[in-house]
């Protein structure tokens, strides 16, 4: 991408008055590696340390140091939260025999919610937690060695989840540990040490604060807090109840005729596709003879997808399942005692941004299993009443007001409902016409048994159709996808039957193979500059053959190699080049773009696997293209950071200042190595207008504006 119709100047002027237009800190990474820079961190008394996790700068706090990150000026603000960092406890704060750190996650005020800190117990150094004044241990503490310890916190709950050197101290049930205070909302997140004198000290590396605006799922709710629904939102008579329940002390929640009780997860800003709901669910006898009872539902804003029930069906009470109001019996239900409830539900087609809902006949299923038993309806599962593009409401109801039915719920589990999309297998060998899986189907695709690789069905890419699956709906950005599928090419295949797209969100496509003719041959091959047709191998025709494809967009340009009929085809071991540009990959295509021809191919038995999935700023991980001020997030802060070095270091070519540079080895021998300012992006040595017009392309691939 070139500029046109601007000029350098003019754009850094859009750059430097677009910065800092609304306040978002988080997700924050910080790992302090940058000589004297504490990544956006307010601090008092805070020194760098050359002894961090990888040899690198951390940070050290003594004697009445303060660290914080004040996000209080974020809409919408934050109800949940997710801290992590690796902390360093020395061994002689067992000898001084009081408090270390503080972990503090806080509100306006400094009120404090989660407290976190190390402390002396019988002569033993532990990691605990403080109400009040007073500490509580949770394990003993590791010392002398660098352990991450996590926290999740919930305002809804007042309540946090602890890990500490990978293991979950979480086992009170619902989140696990109360705050200090109670909490509406979090708005700071700080490392301290409120001492005088004591000598007490520790290192902090690598802290990654996470943002969710609802609630931190997976989510576990056992009700147990007297009175209190763990954030479910109720209407009509919902009570808590000491009997029945799970165990023999806390509550449970009765469901009785007039009752609504939901979890809305609107506001978590993640298109939930796939949820798993898992309970133990207690139906009453009495309820046997006065009709339908309780509902499980999973809805978007104004529509219900999963429609579940429990009916009388011939004297017994049934599960059943609403599809387009047809109902389905799945199984009877035991009365008058606990049984786990497992409901595994995908709202089925993903939903391309911008186009709406799933067309008609393309709904999401859910499979139960209940007192162990799976039921998922010949293979199918059961059919969602109506298509919705996400998954936002958590619902139990029962709104039968001519009988007072009651059911109880304890222990209720709801986990990823924002699981990536991949890893994914989709055979298509479902033997329902419209069902395309995880799939969604633009226009001629079709289900057909001829010709069928194993006696079921494939699917029919003809002239004007288009079947793809959209990975931009969950969270995850993936650099790195592998694509497998049974192909079949018909040899009386003229033109050009069908291309297989690896696009980015915008749908600029990277790498786009073809089935057509060369030579006066059918062949496998790739468009190498985005038209001009390069033959691979000669293709097999009038069988299913096996294809892989393994892209990786992370590559700079990107590359891409080929598995064909089992041979690797990947030029000498140099990889194909895409012809442009994603930085990310967010989908992929089988589509036949002709209006007018006649050819056809056949896929079936497709998966689609992430080879390296990238999260921001893991260890081991680069943070996103375009990502300049390595926050985490692709905005305007990086043009104005980018622009403002830009122009310090513009038409300059000597790096010295190892703050300013980067070590790549260009000349093996050469002593000292020879160093790139880090506004080189295209690494001639010199810094000029097109590093700039290079960053604009990574920012504007990568960018959340």
């Amino acid at each position: 991408m070139k500029f046109s119709g601007i000029s350098l100047s003019a754009f850094l002027m859009l750059f430097m008055a677009s910065v800092f237009s609304n306040a978002s800190v988080i997700p924050k990474y910080s790992n302090f590696d940058t000589t004297g820079d504490f990544d956006g961190w307010t601090h008092t008394g805070v020194v760098k340390d050359l002894n961090g996790i990888n040899g690198t700068e951390c940070l050290k706090l003594t004697d009445q140091n303060w660290l914080s990150l004040d996000f209080s000026a974020d809409t919408p603000y934050y109800k949940t939260l997710s801290l992590s960092a690796y902390v360093y406890e020395p061994s002689e704060n067992v000898t001084k025999n009081s408090e270390s750190i503080g972990i503090l996650l806080q509100s306006a005020g400094s009120a404090t919610g989660p407290t976190v800190t190390f402390s002396n117990v019988g002569g033993v150094r532990y990691v605990g937690y403080k109400v009040g004044t007073t500490f509580h241990p949770i394990t003993p503490a590791i010392l002398n060695k660098w352990v991450e310890i996590k926290i999740q916190a919930d305002c809804d709950a007042n309540q946090f989840a602890f890990t500490y050197d990978g293991i979950d101290y979480n086992d009170t049930g619902d989140l696990g540990f109360p705050f200090s205070k109670a909490l509406t909302r979090i708005n700071m997140v700080m490392f301290n040490n409120p001492n005088a004198a004591t000598g007490t000290w520790n290192r902090i590396d690598n802290v990654r604060v996470a943002k969710s605006f609802s609630y931190l799922l997976p989510k576990y709710d056992n009700f147990n807090s007297i009175g209190y629904f763990s954030g479910w939102q109720g209407s009509g008579r919902p009570a808590k109840v000491t009997s029945p329940i799970v165990g023999t002390t806390g509550e449970a929640v009765e469901i009785k005729s007039g009752t609504w009780l939901w979890l809305d997860l609107n506001g978590d800003g993640l298109p939930y596709n796939h949820m798993i709901w898992t309970m133990q669910l207690y139906e009453s006898s009495s309820n046997i003879g006065y009709g339908r009872g309780l509902n499980l539902l999973l809805q978007s804003t104004n529509v219900t997808g999963m429609s579940l029930k429990i009916d009388d069906v011939n004297g017994v009470r049934m599960l059943q399942s609403s599809s387009s109001g047809v109902w389905t019996n799945i199984c009877p239900i035991i009365t008058d005692q606990y049984v786990e409830l497992k409901l595994e539900s995908d709202m089925g087609n993903p939903i391309v941004a911008g186009s709406g809902n799933p067309p008609s006949g393309i709904r999401g299923y859910t499979v139960v299993t209940y007192n162990g038993v799976r039921y998922d309806n010949g293979g199918n599962g059961y059919k969602y009443y109506d298509n919705i593009p996400k998954i936002q409401k958590v619902m139990y109801s029962n709104a039968n007001y001519d009988y007072d039915n009651k059911t109880y719920v304890d222990d209720v589990k709801i986990e990823f409902s924002s699981e990536p999309m991949v890893p994914s297998s989709s055979d298509f060998n479902l033997d329902v016409v419209n069902s395309f899986d995880s799939w969604f189907n633009e226009s001629g695709a079709f289900k057909t048994t001829t010709p069928s690789r194993d006696g079921s069905l494939a699917v029919v890419i003809q002239k004007a159709s288009w079947l793809y699956k959209n990975l931009a709906i969950d969270s995850n950005v993936y650099t790195n996808i592998k694509l497998s599928a049974w192909t079949y090419e018909p040899a009386t295949n003229a033109g050009r039957s069908v291309n297989i797209l690896v696009q980015n969100r915008n749908v600029a496509t990277g790498l786009t193979l073809a089935f057509d003719n060369y030579s006066g041959a059918r062949y496998l091959g790739y468009l190498a500059n985005g038209t001009t047709f390069t033959p691979i191998t000669p293709a097999i025709t009038n069988q299913y053959v096996s294809l892989t494809v393994e892209a990786d967009a992370a590559w700079g340009k990107g590359k891409f190699a080929v598995i064909y009929d089992g041979i690797r085809y990947d030029n000498l071991g140099q990889y194909y080049d895409f012809s442009t540009k994603l930085y990310r990959i967010d989908q992929i295509m089988f589509a036949n773009t002709s209006y007018t021809g006649t050819e056809t191919f056949y896929v079936d038995n497709v998966q689609l696997d992430v080879l390296h999935p990238v999260n921001c700023g893991d260890l081991g991980t680069p943070y996103y293209t375009g990502d300049y001020n390595h926050d985490c997030i692709v905005n305007f802060k990086d043009m104005a950071f980018f622009a403002e070095y830009w122009m310090e270091t513009i038409s300059r070519t000597a790096c010295t200042d190892p703050a300013e540079c980067d070590y790549p080895i260009i000349q093996t021998n050469s002593n000292p190595q020879l160093m790139y300012l880090k506004a080189d992006l295209d690494q001639n040595t010199s810094v000029d207008s097109y590093d700039l017009n290079d960053f604009v392309e990574q920012w504007l691939a990568a960018t959340e504006l």
